[in-house]
Order: C-alpha cells, then sequence, then structure tokens
C-alpha cells in the first residue's frame, strides 16, 4: 500500500478535478503493512484460501461518501481505529475476514476485509460483501480513517 498523500494547498485545477461528482470512491480504514502481513499469516495458520491477488487493504466505511459526510469526518481522518478480526468467508472468486470496530461503523451490512480476489474471470473484490461468514477468533489491528479517491490515498480534505 503506498504510504498517504502529504498535504499540499490545493490548486485552482485540484479543485475543479475535486468537484466533480464521483472523485472520492470511499472512505476507509486503511491498514498498514505490519497488520497486512499479520492478516496474511492468520489466513495461512488457519487454512483460510489466499488467491492469487492479495488485498487485506482496508474496511469501508462509506462508499461514495457525500462532501458532508466527509466534511463530517474530517477531524477525524488520519486517525486509528482498532479492528477486531471476528470471522471468515471464502469460495472460489474470494476470500475474506469479517471484522468488527471498535469506535467506527461501516455502511457495509457484514463489514469484512477482502483478503484476497482470484483470477477467474468476472471475479471482484466486492463478492465479498455476498459471502458466508463463519466465526473465528482472529487478530486485533488497527486502521487508519482516511479516504481513497483519484488514485490516492488522503487523511485530509484537498479542496479545503
Amino acid at each position: 500500500m503506498p504510504p498517504f498523500q502529504p498535504y499540499t494547498e490545493p490548486t485552482p485545477r485540484d479543485l475543479k478535478k475535486w468537484s466533480k461528482k464521483g472523485a472520492i470512491t470511499y472512505l476507509g480504514l486503511f491498514i498498514n503493512e505490519t497488520d497486512k502481513e499479520t492478516l496474511i499469516a492468520f489466513c495461512q495458520d488457519n487454512n483460510i484460501t489466499l488467491h492469487d491477488n492479495i488485498k487485506a487493504h482496508h474496511v469501508t466505511i462509506k462508499f461514495k461518501p457525500s462532501q458532508l459526510v466527509l466534511h463530517n469526518c474530517e477531524p477525524l481522518l488520519g486517525e486509528q481505529f482498532t479492528i477486531k478480526v471476528t470471522g471468515y468467508g471464502q469460495d472460489e472468486n474470494v476470500s475474506a475476514l469479517r471484522v468488527k470496530m471498535i469506535k467506527m461503523q461501516s455502511d457495509n451490512v457484514t463489514p469484512h476485509v477482502t483478503m484476497s480476489v482470484s483470477n477467474l474471470e468476472g471475479a471482484s473484490a466486492k463478492m465479498s460483501n455476498d459471502l458466508d461468514y463463519e466465526d473465528i477468533d482472529g487478530p486485533e489491528i488497527t486502521g487508519t480513517l482516511a479516504f481513497f479517491g483519484r488514485g490516492k490515498e488522503y487523511t485530509h480534505i484537498p479542496w479545503k
């Protein structure tokens, strides 16, 4: 996962780019490399399938958040939150770990970290939303609240 982008004052061009609908893909808790390795090791130790494309990148809090949602979350951007693994799900397309977050809620019916996606035609990370999850007592990790937009992760609102 690339490091978070440092804050720079937005240019008029940046503001125009960010004002377009859909500029922000999702608000999430982003997982650092150390915790990603912890999750991968946990899957390996518990015979949870890891397909060819390892993800273990984030927990989605809000998909396509409005500017109002982002404004309300602004004081918390960059903060770390506890994530506890409580279950796993897997099929031929995708594997994921169900999670419970401390002091944070997700819009997803089943909050999760997509661990891997297969190379099968049509397989995608969003299939993690449709898995059946089984209970498991997993590790506790942390995630940094940020948003993903225009191909980068941000812990600040660039149009301010």
